[in-house]
């Protein structure tokens, strides 16, 4: 695996500013190849906090939402070294783009960034790199560039739904596919690993069809509404996400349908849903962990006290039997 020595930046948003309080100053230097950039820098004999750009994907998606949690909890821990500054993506690569050369402008010591796209935001990482400042990507990877990943391994998300599904779907079921933002890490990855267990366990299952919901709750509804309208018999609605499978719930409910609906997040709402046993599953992903440790391994990389590619953080499958334990 190549080594990403330089990167990291902390992905973490506010609602509205878009700066989180708290921070204050930065580094005018470039962080060293090994990463050991001192905690602090003596500016007139003032020692100033780093400063950490961090740019989110998505503010209005339930999942980064969580993901800014993480980033608060750790501007609070390490509000005495650091100044974080958070931005929101708004799901538009290029406005993280322009984060990354705000930051590089700002004299930002590292950054943290949840990429909307992979590809797209590959020349924001390589930008920075160039800059000799690290980069950590918090839950998504770029396609390219130096960086320390924190986050879940997406592939394995997509074996959990592929398995549960193997194991309690009828025989010649049939299923729609409600996909993340279409090129991002997640997207491609989790339905590598629904496929790659569905083709070995269960060739009998067919795809009615599959798109991007973006994500959303709204769009996750649309889908659902236009595949009840084109394939009613279908059996499940199986989501790369949480927030798009209940947009799903929704619908059905209204329908009078009764479909196995599958998630990714394990968000609170969905959990209950699960509970409940209005939602068939979902697979846990820690939102506000990931974010934190983004943050947190930002400030290590910083310190020098950081040595490895990645830290990750591993999903956990959530059923009716166990629902009650992540409420």
């Amino acid at each position: 695996m190549k080594k990403r020595l330089l990167a990291m930046t902390l992905c973490a948003f506010m609602l509205g500013t878009g700066l989180l309080t708290g921070c204050s100053g930065s580094d005018d230097g470039a962080a060293k190849a090994d990463g050991g950039q001192p905690a602090a820098q003596d500016r007139g004999g003032t020692a100033e906090k780093l400063k950490i750009g961090v740019s989110l994907a998505n503010m209005s998606d339930d999942f980064t939402i969580l993901l800014n949690k993480g980033v608060e909890r750790a501007a609070a821990e390490f509000a005495d070294e650091v100044e974080f500054i958070v931005l929101d993506g708004k799901a538009d690569p290029t406005m993280q783009l322009n984060h990354i050369d705000t930051y590089l402008s700002q004299g930002v010591d590292a950054i943290v960034i949840q990429p909307t796209e992979a590809d797209a935001c590959t020349s924001g990482i390589e930008l920075a790199n160039g800059a000799g400042i690290p980069v950590v990507c918090c839950n998504t990877k770029t396609t390219g560039g130096d960086f320390v990943y924190v986050g879940s391994e997406d592939i394995d998300a997509g074996r959990m739904q592929g398995e549960w599904i193997a194991e309690n779907a009828p025989e010649n079921a049939t299923y729609v596919y409600a996909m993340l933002v279409m090129g991002q890490t997640g997207q491609i990855a989790r339905r590598e690993g629904l496929l790659e267990v569905l083709a070995e366990k269960r060739p009998d299952i067919k795809c009615m069809a599959e798109q991007t919901s973006g994500g959303m709750r709204d769009q996750g509804m649309k889908l659902c509404e236009d595949w009840l309208q084109a394939y009613p018999d279908f059996t499940m609605y199986v989501s790369q996400n949480d927030s798009a499978a209940l947009g799903a719930l929704e619908v059905l409910g209204t329908a009078g349908k009764d479909k196995l609906v599958c998630g990714v997040d394990g968000n609170a709402e969905a959990v209950q849903k699960v509970a409940n046993g209005e939602m068939a599953m979902t697979v846990f992903q820690n939102a506000e962990g990931q974010a934190y440790e983004s943050c947190k391994t930002a400030l290590q990389i910083l310190k020098g006290e950081f040595s490895g590619d990645e830290v990750i953080i591993p999903f956990e499958l959530i059923t009716k039997d166990n629902a009650k334990d992540y409420l």
